[in-house]
């Protein structure tokens, strides 16, 4: 309940039946734990990745153009910041104060959690997706470190520095 799974499928069911994502332009993958196999509209059967080892999952958002990820929280959660550093562009939902993420990056959407909302963050998303020059300028300018040195260095200079 808290990963909001049936919002989510509800949203990507609306998607498709609107044509936000023609089913012969797009693959779907669900990724969790106990993901239960679905028929979307058109007959689309969607790939099922459970309980995946790191180094598989990490490869597996490598190749994403668009992830859907939603969380009952006002922590952004992980998934849409991993979508986003991987260079795919992330739809969540807003919760509480949490609005925006583009303090992380401007590939993450925050879309209300509403199922019109939700398409419409679908839509801004494929929309990105396509636009290789936003695209990419996005994930060049976001603030989402890919190294464990990079991110703590300043830490670590302070700490050792004496003050």
């Amino acid at each position: 309940a808290r990963n909001l799974f049936i919002r989510g499928l509800e949203a990507v069911t609306d998607a498709l039946a609107q044509g936000v994502m023609p089913p012969n332009e797009w693959q779907l993958h669900f990724v969790g734990s106990r993901v239960p196999s679905v028929e979307l509209p058109g007959g689309i059967k969607p790939a099922i990745a459970q309980n995946l080892p790191w180094p598989e999952y990490a490869a597996l958002i490598r190749s994403v153009d668009v992830g859907l990820s939603l969380v009952a929280t006002p922590h952004p959660s992980y998934p849409p910041l991993d979508v986003a550093a991987c260079g795919g562009i992330a739809v969540t939902n807003r919760f509480g104060p949490k609005h925006s993420l583009d303090r992380y990056s401007r590939n993450i959407i925050c879309s209300e959690l509403s199922r019109a909302g939700l398409v419409d963050g679908i839509a801004q998303a494929v929309e990105l997706a396509a636009d290789e020059p936003r695209r990419l300028e996005n994930y060049r300018e976001q603030r989402l470190l890919r190294s464990w040195e990079a991110a703590l260095e300043p830490i670590i200079d302070e700490l050792t520095s004496g003050r």
